[in-house]
């Protein structure tokens, strides 16, 4: 039962790990028309 439980655990880890990490990447993927004086900085 306590593997049962620890492995519950891990999915649900890995899954808040990688929607995190998807969100971000969405996140930075997405930059509305950024000025190019910002860029070149």
């Amino acid at each position: 039962m306590k593997k049962l439980i620890l492995r519950l655990v891990c999915v649900l880890g890995s899954l808040i790990a990688f929607s995190s990490v998807a969100g971000a990447c969405a996140v930075f993927s997405y930059q509305p028309e950024v000025p190019e004086e910002l860029l070149t900085k």
